[in-house]
């Protein structure tokens, strides 16, 4: 098996070094963000992103209609190993990106798409899990917050605990259980929430 470059390959792992080395540091050469406040390091983060929007780098494997590139599998591991070798920030889009994003863009209409999903990759907003729960912990077959449908509106009770990221999020993805009749594994219900609506509390 030969594990060498394609000419292809070759010429997108010079772009991606070339665009990384005029905006990006080489780690060991700039301030850990660990030294950093929350605050910062979350303005830095978003700063990142919206960088990697605006010049085509964010969310690599999404369609470009939502604000990725439509990379290759193969062109997301190059990007993956040359951008180890840089100082980047990171730990506040992985739930949004990695997966709300997924499951909006396979479950979601149009217009919820358009809506959340270029957000999302530029990073101007950010995505919780809301799924373990007092009692259950990560087993989501144990959980109990409710989720009531009432004509067109659902009304949802209960409490998450271990949600990182909880209060400064714009939205959660959210899992409730809205049969109680049903088997442990079934009767659940996702859901997107505006970590603003009423009656959210962190």
């Amino acid at each position: 098996m030969d594990f060498n470059d394609s000419p292809e390959e070759a010429k997108f792992r010079k772009e991606v070094n070339d665009w990384l080395s005029i905006n990006a540091t080489p780690k060991g050469k700039s301030k850990d963000s660990a030294t950093l406040s929350e605050e910062d390091a979350l303005k830095v983060a978003k700063s990142w992103q919206t960088k990697l929007y605006d010049n085509g780098w964010a969310c690599l494997h999404w369609p470009k209609e939502y604000g990725g590139r439509g990379s290759t599998p193969i062109e997301r591991v190059i990007w993956g190993q040359e951008a180890s070798n840089y100082k980047l920030p990171a730990g506040f889009f992985e739930i949004g990106q990695g997966m709300a994003g997924p499951v909006l863009m396979m479950y979601a209409n149009e217009e919820q798409k358009k809506k959340y999903l270029p957000p999302m990759a530029k990073g101007e907003e950010i995505w919780c899990q809301l799924f373990s729960e007092p009692g259950a912990g990560s087993d989501l077959a144990g959980l109990k917050t409710k989720s009531v449908l009432d004509g067109d509106m659902w009304t949802i009770n209960g409490q998450k605990i271990w949600t990182s990221g909880a209060h400064y999020s714009d939205y959660g993805i959210l899992v409730t259980r809205s049969d109680p009749t049903a088997q442990k594994h079934k009767g659940l219900t996702y859901f997107f929430l505006d970590m603003k609506s009423p009656g959210v509390e962190v």
